[in-house]
């Protein structure tokens, strides 16, 4: 045999011993990426059936909401929450159902909003909610809490709606000089998606000048009365 074909031939051995004492360890190795490959391919399927049940049942829900019926969108929504309790769908239905109670009932609502908050909710969903929660609480009366909640909004696009509720409670509250720095603060944090707000936002500054001219008008009866 040729020093060539020796080599050769020691070497196939080599190869044969080689698999022969790895055998067990390469075929489960192969066997365990299989699994994993397998395994992730039904987590997606799984993933999308989840999906897709958690869709139908928001359905459901939009339905009872669309009705305004109150009973069957709490049902509903139970059913979400039980069923999928991390879903966007349930954190959406969770926020539809508060707007069915807010004019019944705001405290109810309220409740309902803060729930949710405790829970682990979607980014893109946070800041509206959030919002929400603040304009309840200066509903039911608690105008601190509200100024609280909105201070925590730090999402641009809820700037100028932020800064206009704060206008809002400082003028119902009489903090006239707060009010108007909120308001020109909404103003101008106005983007071009919310320039149908520009009006409403300028007769808010308006009306706080004709407030204060009223104001300083019944002041000056008084003192000349005295």
């Amino acid at each position: 045999m040729s020093d060539h074909k020796r080599e050769e031939y020691e070497q196939s051995e080599e190869v044969r011993q080689w698999l022969k004492d790895n055998l067990q360890t390469l075929v489960t190795g192969v066997a365990g990426g299989l699994a994993l490959l397998y395994g992730w391919q039904f987590f997606q399927q799984w993933q999308a059936e989840q999906q897709q049940a958690a869709g139908e049942a928001f359905y459901h829900f939009e339905q009872a909401f669309e009705k305004k019926d109150n009973a069957q969108a709490e049902a509903a929504l139970a059913s979400l929450s039980q069923d999928f309790p991390r879903s966007l769908y349930t954190s959406m239905a969770t926020m539809e159902f508060a707007r069915l109670q807010m004019d019944q009932d705001p405290a109810a609502a309220l409740k309902t909003l803060q729930s949710l908050q405790n829970k682990s909710v979607d980014e893109t969903l946070s800041n509206l909610l959030a919002y929400r929660i603040a304009r309840l609480q200066w509903q039911t009366g608690d105008s601190e809490a509200a100024l609280q909640t909105l201070a925590g909004i730090e999402s641009p696009a809820y700037a100028s709606m932020v800064a206009e509720t704060r206008g809002d409670i400082y003028s119902e509250t009489g903090k006239t000089d707060a009010a108007r720095t909120a308001y020109q603060e909404a103003l101008n944090s106005l983007d071009p998606t919310q320039a149908g707000s520009r009006p409403l936002l300028e007769l808010k500054l308006d009306n706080l000048g004709k407030a204060e001219q009223a104001t300083a008008s019944d002041s000056a009866a008084e003192e000349q009365k005295s």
